[in-house]
C-alpha cells in the first residue's frame, strides 16, 4: 500500500464543541483542575464554527497573532502562537471554524483561545 497525502496530514482530536457566549473564565477555570497538561495529558481542545474576526489580526513581536472573535452575542480573545505566517488564514469579516484550547487569562481577567487551527467556515 501507499500513503495518500490525506495520511501526511496532522489530525486534531476535538474535545468539544461550543458557542463563543458559552465559553468564559468558569469553564477555563474548572479545565484547568485537569491541568497539568502536556505529553499524555493534552488540554482539551474546541471547536467554534462560524465565528467571524471583525478586524484584522494584530501583531505581537512580530510572530504571534491576537484578535478577538465574534459569534452572535458573544466575543472572546484568540490568540496564535508563531501564527505571524498564517495570518492570512484569519481575513476579517469572513466566518471560520477555529480549533482552539481555552485558558484563564490572568492579564485580561478573561478566558483566551490558543488557537490550534483553522479554516473557512463549513459550506462557506
Amino acid at each position: 500500500p501507499r500513503i495518500a497525502a490525506e495520511d501526511l496530514c496532522p489530525l486534531i482530536e476535538v474535545d468539544a464543541e461550543a458557542r463563543v457566549e458559552e465559553v468564559g473564565p468558569r469553564i477555563a477555570k474548572e479545565w484547568s483542575l485537569l491541568a497539568p497538561f502536556g505529553f499524555g495529558n493534552p488540554a482539551p481542545v474546541v471547536v467554534f464554527r462560524g465565528v467571524v474576526i471583525p478586524e484584522a489580526p494584530a501583531l505581537m513581536k512580530e510572530k504571534h497573532v491576537r484578535f478577538r472573535a465574534r459569534q452572535d452575542r458573544g466575543t472572546m480573545l484568540c490568540k496564535g502562537w508563531n501564527w505571524a505566517a498564517r495570518v492570512a488564514d484569519l481575513p476579517a469579516g469572513t466566518p471560520l471554524d477555529i480549533v482552539a484550547a481555552l485558558e484563564e487569562d490572568s492579564y485580561t481577567g478573561g478566558t483566551s483561545a490558543i488557537l490550534k487551527d483553522v479554516r473557512p467556515a463549513a459550506g462557506e
